[in-house]
């Protein structure tokens, strides 16, 4: 009986032993009586729990031999939620889950199981191990919420996937809100779980769905003030813009202003809270526990204003906002016309070859068989324009161009520009056939610029075989001439367009890559629009991919 009594936090001795770390003295107690290992103190824990808590494995595997195994029923909290909730060790949960036929069914007094708190605190192998029982992804807690909301509105994508791995219908689950995940995860501001979720094709049906108060994701965005997540869904050419809520807005009518002179939209939409634990409890209050006020205006962002929108900006504060937001938005949009195109090499890789090709062949072609023929024997008197240029001196022997004999300066820059061309494609087809990464910045480039001087190469090639074959080179210079010219400088400066875009990739490209390690060093005005264009920049090179 003495080992049974309690003091006034009604903790027993072995209560008292285990809490101040004395593992031999609580491995007597409970030799001496198992049962009281059951025993709860006023938080409703039992030495079990606290031993689950503190990671004991070998307290706990004699309390399941002395007590549990004889029949004596687990009282108080689950020891399976300490488990997850202290040491988060897995041979501590394998332990305690064979104890009782149902103990991984028990619940808190908020009516979450115990995979719903592994996925609010992001332990990933607790998930695993608990995870494989299907019917625990479709349990709800008492306010309605599945396990993958939470992991969704704390935004642990690895928790997320694990899920959705054992149980892939849960990313079709609803809350008491009827939000799905993308809603929770757009409302909790979780923006690496977006980018996951409008990266991956599987999850484009969550993108325009609505809750019970007709809102998308993006409006749930919104109302939050979440710019970076604003951002993802705006860039996504899969979000409908114009979906109205049950107000009969749509996400860009939504303003701060708005949100704070309309108390109804504070009780709107289910609330977070992390409890001292770690564990979330998502419910539904009348205020909303997110400071936002620190967060930048989302009218930067989204430039569209809504009809009837209330404000309390002056007029000319609203017309410099207005033109800022324009700025910034051509900017974001130019910069996104320059990224590079996710797939088009991958798609264009066998007509790249195919060009190639040709054109190496029809240069080889011109080396071989040039403009204006060859000698067919050899010549020592032959002339043109007034200069002889066959001689006893210098003799024009067969299989040599007349072109070359007649106008050696010409058909100098005929060879060159030919050779040029000739080499730039054969270096296009072993860019294409080397085994490179096609998805590698400098190899796409490489190829653009080759096929760029390959071309163009070819253009000036063309213009001076003209040059070299017409019989009268005034009819070159005459009205069509100037014309044929003038359309060739047409083709050339396209070309050269061409070559600066790529060009102007590559170098936005290099600046992402380098921004990261140079950040540091820059003001943070600066640094603060220069991250900005780079969030969006990315946000749209995952989009590409669709």
């Amino acid at each position: 009986m003495l080992l049974r009594m309690k003091n006034n936090e009604e903790n027993t001795a072995l209560h008292e032993a285990l809490i101040r770390g004395h593992q031999s003295v609580a491995k007597c107690l409970i030799e001496a009586d198992p049962a009281v290992s059951l025993y709860t103190n006023k938080e409703q824990k039992s030495p079990l729990y606290l031993a689950a808590e503190q990671g004991l494995v070998e307290i706990v595997k004699l309390i399941k031999e002395k007590a549990v195994e004889k029949n004596t029923k687990i009282q108080g909290k689950s020891p399976l939620f300490a488990a997850i909730l202290g040491c988060r060790k897995k041979e501590v949960l394998k332990i305690i889950s064979n104890m009782e036929a149902n103990i991984l069914n028990s619940k808190d007094e908020k009516g979450r199981t115990p995979l719903h708190c592994a996925t609010s605190i992001g332990y990933l192998e607790g998930v695993r191990f608990l995870g494989r029982r299907l019917m625990d992804s479709h349990r709800k807690d008492h306010c309605g919420n599945f396990p993958i909301h939470y992991a969704s509105s704390k935004g642990h994508v690895d928790i997320v996937k694990e899920l959705l791995r054992h149980c892939p219908d849960s990313m079709e689950l609803r809350n008491s809100s009827d939000q799905n995940i993308l809603h929770v995860a757009a409302r909790c501001g979780e923006d690496n779980l977006v980018k996951y979720f409008l990266k991956n094709v599987e999850f484009q049906m969550l993108i325009n769905q609505k809750d019970n108060r007709g809102n998308t994701p993006l409006h749930l965005a919104k109302m939050y003030r979440h710019p970076k997540v604003v951002h993802l869904f705006t860039l996504d050419r899969r979000t409908n813009l114009k979906v109205l809520n049950d107000r009969g807005m749509t996400a860009l009518d939504i303003s701060e202003s708005t949100l704070e002179t309309s108390a109804s939209y504070h009780g709107m939409i289910p609330s977070v809270k992390e409890e001292p634990n770690g564990v979330i409890q998502l419910y539904s209050s009348e205020e909303n526990p997110r400071d936002s006020s620190s967060l930048p205006e989302l009218d930067q962002i989204l430039v569209e204003p809504g009809p009837g929108m209330e404000t309390k900006r002056t007029a000319a504060g609203q017309i410099q906002n207005k033109a800022v937001a324009i700025a910034w938005w051509l900017i974001n949009r130019l910069v996104n016309c320059l990224e590079y195109p996710r797939t088009w090499l991958e798609e264009t890789r066998g007509m790249l070859m195919i060009v190639a090709t040709m054109i190496s062949t029809t240069t080889f072609e011109a080396a071989v068989n040039p403009p204006g023929g060859v000698w067919q024997d050899n010549n020592t008197n032959s002339s043109a324009g007034g200069t002889t240029y066959c001689t006893q001196n210098n003799i024009c022997f067969a299989g040599t161009s007349v072109a070359g004999s007649a106008f050696p300066k010409d058909f100098l820059r005929f060879v060159t520009f030919n050779t040029v061309s000739f080499i730039a494609s054969l270096s296009v087809t072993l860019l294409l056939v080397g085994g490179f990464p096609l998805r590698n910045r400098v190899i796409m480039w490489l190829l653009s610029m080759a096929m760029c001087l390959t071309l163009t190469s070819m253009a000036v090639t063309y213009t001076l075989a003209v040059l070299l074959v017409v019989p009268n080179r005034d009819i070159f210079f005459s009205y069509q001439g100037i014309s044929c010219k003038a359309f060739l400088g047409v083709w050339i400066a396209l070309l050269l367009t061409i070559a600066s875009i790529h060009t102007i990739r590559l170098i936005i490209w290099l600046s992402r890559k380098l921004w990261g390690r140079f950040k540091h060093k820059i003001p943070k005005s600066l640094r603060n629009v220069v991250d900005s264009l780079v969030d969006s920049s990315r946000a749209r090179h995952h989009n590409n991919k669709f």
